[in-house]
């Protein structure tokens, strides 16, 4: 079973819980929100995890916006995301650091669909939980289509003590303008690893896989001296991986599969303190073939 820590659990209560249980009653919070239980929330307004998050959301003449289905989407999946996040690169701290000196500890955190910037914090708090010896640094650069889900992820990248002082942090909207901020990076020194995130983002509806591959040979090209790893993961069900599988047919001549597994996750939700049901888990975790 895993407990948040401390830290973690006043961070999901000070930005998520207080927020979410003192929100102004408004007529529309009141009646999709307070009145509703957590299983309308999630098929209803959240569409199980796949909701528009740029226009507000109408609901038998009451008008929901933006910025409350984020609040509700924080509310019933931040905490699920982070736990299977935080294991995920936890376990495979070994792989995703191996790269890595104390000299030169930079990590480009590229966060694909990154929402609150949910996978974003809790991959750096379990590597760096796991070696703190090298003061791993984050160039964290988010990317996601919703405004309000930035301005969220800005928020949680200014609460103190989630990163160090050596970590910053780029939002874009959109993948096509991520090949220009990378360029704009330096890196000076070879052993800056890249890590491209994908978190539960294959299981989108709207997600054309074979334009992203596109975008991510183009990235493996401009940056083939340095390693790469692609962590992917979704829930383990067949139908939702089918994207993924796909993709995954396009990298086959630039990246090797290091990880490739299915899991469950027991773990104790940090913002309402509920035992949660298991997270089933199915993740894996690429590395692109350098030059030499």
């Amino acid at each position: 079973m895993l407990e948040p820590t401390e830290f973690t659990q006043r961070l999901f209560n000070e930005l998520v819980h207080d927020p979410y249980k003192q929100h102004r009653r408004t007529h529309a919070w009141e009646k999709l929100v307070v009145q509703k239980d957590e299983d309308f929330h999630r098929k209803n307004i959240l569409k199980q995890g796949r909701a528009d998050f740029t226009k507000p959301l109408v609901i038998d003449s009451y008008t929901l916006p933006i910025e409350d289905i984020v609040l509700v989407y924080c509310y019933q999946y931040m905490c699920m995301h982070w736990v299977s996040t935080h294991f995920v690169h936890w376990r495979n701290a070994d792989t995703l650091t191996k790269y890595l000196t104390p000299i030169n500890s930079r990590i480009v955190f590229v966060d694909f669909g990154c929402g609150p910037m949910t996978a974003g914090a809790a991959s750096y708090k379990a590597l760096d939980r796991s070696y703190p010896e090298l003061g791993v640094s984050y160039t964290y650069i988010g990317i996601d289509n919703a405004p309000a889900m930035l301005a969220k992820a800005r928020t949680f990248a200014s609460y103190p003590m989630l990163f160090s002082n050596r970590c910053t942090f780029r939002y874009v909207s959109s993948w096509d303008i991520l090949i220009p901020k990378i360029n704009q990076l330096n890196f000076s020194h070879s052993a800056s690893t890249i890590i491209l995130n994908f978190t539960y983002l294959f299981a989108s509806i709207s997600l054309d896989s074979d334009e992203l591959a596109k975008i991510i040979i183009e990235l493996s090209k401009i940056c083939s001296q340095h390693p790469i790893f692609i962590v992917q993961q979704n829930p383990s069900l067949l139908a939702l991986n089918e994207k993924w599988n796909r993709f995954k047919l396009h990298m086959s001549d630039t990246f090797s599969s290091l990880v490739e597994t299915e899991c469950t996750i027991d773990y104790q939700d940090a913002i309402t303190s509920n035992v949660k049901p298991p997270i089933k888990l199915y993740y894996e975790i690429l590395e692109n073939r350098r030059l030499p």
